[in-house]
């Protein structure tokens, strides 16, 4: 599961990277950090899943991870 989990993450890398215009190699310090950013939103998913987390700490470990966007 962890090498498909890797191939996906690498596969739209690239592919944000194609429509960006960008054609240099995935930085494999961006790929690890990806990888991390994965691997804890499965975490969260799993205590999310296990009632081990309420909606709202869910939400806000989330945003704490991945940040929030938006417009008031």
């Amino acid at each position: 599961i962890e090498l498909l989990i890797t191939e996906e993450t690498v596969v739209r890398m690239k592919h944000f990277q194609l429509l960006n215009g960008k054609t240099k190699s995935v930085n494999k310090t961006v790929c690890d950090g990806v990888i991390e950013i994965n691997q804890k939103l499965i975490e969260l998913n799993r205590k999310f899943a296990d009632d081990e987390f309420e909606l709202d700490e869910c939400l806000t470990s989330l945003s704490a991870l991945v940040g929030v966007k938006y417009d008031k």
